[in-house]
């Protein structure tokens, strides 16, 4: 069993993919930070917590860490079932991660529109 394996490398292209995600989040928060300064009210708390901090670099930092660990775990045959299991953990933080950074930056849009009569 050394080596990567075809689920070995379903997950890591899956964490890619989330990795992937997080840096187009990255990416668009100044523009959406700038977009809602204008709209003058105040903004929800997910959307300033999001806005506030460096959850999409932290969250982008941690799944790279995890998966080029699990990698490197996996095709050096150290531990092999740890590896797996922090290419899984890579997976679902930027599965649950995307969504959750994203809800937060449209929340803003969400109340206006319900705010519209």
């Amino acid at each position: 069993m050394k080596g990567m394996r075809a689920a070995d490398w379903i997950l890591l292209g899956f964490a890619l993919l989330g990795m992937l995600g997080l840096a187009s989040e990255t990416a668009s928060l100044r523009t959406f930070a700038k977009m809602f300064e204008d709209f003058g009210g105040t903004l929800p708390l997910a959307t300033q917590f999001v806005i506030s901090t460096w959850l999409p670099v932290d969250l982008l930092v941690l799944v790279a860490v995890l998966a080029g660990t699990g990698v490197i775990l996996r095709v050096k045959s150290i531990a092999e079932g740890v590896g797996r299991a922090l290419l899984v953990v890579a997976v679902l933080a930027s599965c649950i991660g995307v969504p959750l950074i994203m809800a937060a930056m449209y929340l803003p849009v969400i109340s206006l529109a319900g705010a519209i009569n």
